[in-house]
């Protein structure tokens, strides 16, 4: 018991450096307990941050002890397809467990890199074909084994559609996602499963490229009260108007509303239906806020 309320003690104190890596990582070297506490914290966001160049090493380590967590199965068939992964120790933890965020955009970046260092021709087709195993691999391996992911990134940005949501697991890592960020070009099938296994996601952050995909709205509907909500147009002549009835649905949970507009004009009356709204951000055209006169701002 002593040792418990030892353990509960360092972790609430150790999370409070969440925000500082530095110090985190230097916790790793304390001792045991200090290393297994402060591995959970930083590996619960460790795919949150923005790929560049001069973190290639960063992402290369990442993915490196991503790739020792696979299965024995997985790492046999990249053996298979000449992915060389043949230096690889198995991890002292299982960091797979400790993920609450998941990138999908930062991993095929990730994965982009790894591959190129190996020379492959970056415009080949033996390019797609690797970066697409490897990332369904690591994918299937996130879908079994993280216990309950809080927070989704996905866009279809140079992303082959991997249906990871049939994979083994992806019911229960899913059902507690509470905040997701997606774009509106995703396909169908992601958005159908997503809304029959999730219904708990809180905030939502939506961006509109190429078109919408059927399946949002009712993703939108099948959750039971969203509370932030992001809409940001980053292409014109994209016409978003079909789910704003879905929104509806939602019009006594929702405190807080962005809107971003590229060229297009937006229709602004259906925010009035948002009786409790606390936050109100606008960052469109001029000529949208012709309707939104002051029987409106009369709500807030």
């Amino acid at each position: 018991m002593p040792c418990k309320i030892l353990a509960d003690c360092l972790y609430e104190i150790l999370e409070f450096l969440e925000e500082d890596k530095a110090t985190l990582h230097s916790c790793l070297l304390v001792n045991r307990l200090w290393c297994e506490i402060s591995v959970r914290i930083l590996w619960r966001d460790v795919l949150s941050f923005k790929y560049a160049s001069y973190q290639s090493e960063i992402s290369s380590q990442i993915l490196n002890t991503l790739i020792s967590c696979l299965s024995n199965e997985s790492k046999e068939l990249l053996h298979k397809n000449e992915i060389s992964i043949s230096t690889l120790k198995y991890p002292l933890f299982n960091y797979v467990l400790f993920c609450k965020y998941l990138s999908i955009h930062e991993i095929d970046l990730m994965i982009q890199h790894f591959l190129e260092k190996q020379q492959i021709t970056t415009n080949s087709t033996n390019l797609k074909f690797k970066k697409h195993l490897l990332l369904q691999e690591i994918l299937k391996m996130f879908m079994n084994q993280i216990p309950s992911l809080k927070e989704l990134k996905y866009s279809r940005v140079n992303i082959n559609n991997i249906t990871f949501t049939h994979f083994p697991g992806a019911v229960n890592c899913l059902k507690d996602l509470t905040v997701l960020n997606c774009s509106s070009d995703l396909h169908f099938e992601f958005f159908n499963q997503l809304s029959q296994v999730c219904c708990k996601i809180q905030t939502l952050n939506i961006e509109f490229k190429g078109f919408v995909s059927n399946g949002l709205k009712d993703l939108i509907l099948s959750q039971n009260g969203i509370r932030y909500l992001s809409l940001i147009q980053s292409y014109d002549n994209i016409d978003w108007t079909d789910i704003i009835p879905s929104l509806n649905k939602h019009s006594k949970t929702l405190i807080k509303l962005e809107i971003c507009g590229g060229e297009n004009y937006i229709p602004l009356s259906f925010i009035n239906t948002f009786k409790n709204l606390r936050e109100l951000v606008l960052n469109i055209r001029e000529n949208s806020f012709e309707e939104f006169d002051k029987e409106y701002w009369s709500n807030f």
